[in-house]
Protein backbone atom coordinates (compact mmCIF):
# COMPACT_ATOMS: atom_id res chain seq x y z
CA UNK A 1 0.00 0.00 0.00
CA UNK A 2 1.15 3.46 -1.15
CA UNK A 3 0.72 6.48 1.08
CA UNK A 4 -1.99 9.65 0.10
CA UNK A 5 0.23 11.99 1.30
CA UNK A 6 3.67 11.27 -0.36
CA UNK A 7 3.11 7.95 -2.36
CA UNK A 8 6.07 5.65 0.38
CA UNK A 9 5.74 2.59 1.68
CA UNK A 10 2.83 2.09 4.17
CA UNK A 11 3.42 -0.51 7.19
CA UNK A 12 0.96 -2.01 9.57
CA UNK A 13 2.15 -1.07 13.32
CA UNK A 14 0.98 -1.30 16.73
CA UNK A 15 0.78 2.06 17.66
CA UNK A 16 1.39 2.80 21.52
CA UNK A 17 0.84 6.38 23.00
CA UNK A 18 4.08 6.42 25.71
CA UNK A 19 2.42 8.96 27.93
CA UNK A 20 -0.48 6.30 28.84
CA UNK A 21 1.27 3.30 28.47
CA UNK A 22 0.73 -0.18 26.75
CA UNK A 23 -3.00 -0.40 27.04
CA UNK A 24 -4.15 2.46 25.10
CA UNK A 25 -2.28 1.14 21.91
CA UNK A 26 -4.41 0.82 18.12
CA UNK A 27 -3.62 -0.85 15.37
CA UNK A 28 -2.72 1.23 12.05
CA UNK A 29 -0.64 2.01 9.58
CA UNK A 30 2.68 4.35 9.27
CA UNK A 31 4.32 5.17 6.15
CA UNK A 32 8.02 4.64 6.38
CA UNK A 33 9.03 8.07 4.37
CA UNK A 34 6.74 10.89 6.12
CA UNK A 35 5.90 9.51 9.27
CA UNK A 36 2.24 9.80 8.55
CA UNK A 37 -0.12 7.27 10.47
CA UNK A 38 -3.35 6.34 9.42
CA UNK A 39 -6.31 4.00 11.38
CA UNK A 40 -9.76 3.43 10.74
CA UNK A 41 -11.02 6.36 12.22
CA UNK A 42 -8.69 8.68 10.79
CA UNK A 43 -9.71 6.95 7.28
CA UNK A 44 -12.96 7.55 7.82
CA UNK A 45 -12.69 11.18 9.15
CA UNK A 46 -11.08 11.60 5.88
CA UNK A 47 -13.74 10.17 3.32
CA UNK A 48 -16.32 12.52 5.30
CA UNK A 49 -14.29 15.68 4.48
CA UNK A 50 -13.74 14.97 1.04
CA UNK A 51 -17.39 14.47 0.64
CA UNK A 52 -18.41 17.62 2.59
CA UNK A 53 -16.16 19.56 0.39
CA UNK A 54 -17.68 17.77 -2.89
CA UNK A 55 -21.38 19.07 -1.50
CA UNK A 56 -20.69 21.63 0.83
CA UNK A 57 -23.99 22.82 3.19
CA UNK A 58 -26.35 25.36 1.75
CA UNK A 59 -26.12 28.13 4.27
CA UNK A 60 -29.15 31.11 3.99
CA UNK A 61 -28.45 33.92 1.80
CA UNK A 62 -27.15 37.32 3.63
CA UNK A 63 -29.36 40.30 3.43
CA UNK A 64 -28.19 43.44 2.85
CA UNK A 65 -29.60 46.38 5.26
CA UNK A 66 -30.61 49.24 3.24
CA UNK A 67 -31.66 52.63 5.05
CA UNK A 68 -33.44 54.78 3.04
CA UNK A 69 -34.92 58.14 3.93
CA UNK A 70 -38.43 57.30 2.83
CA UNK A 71 -41.53 59.91 3.74
CA UNK A 72 -38.79 62.28 5.88
CA UNK A 73 -39.14 66.29 4.91
CA UNK A 74 -36.15 68.56 5.64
Amino acid sequence: MSCARCGGLLVNEFIVDPIEGSHSGFHGQRCLNCGTIVDEVIGKNRTLSLSRQRYPVKTRPRFRFVFTNIGKAY
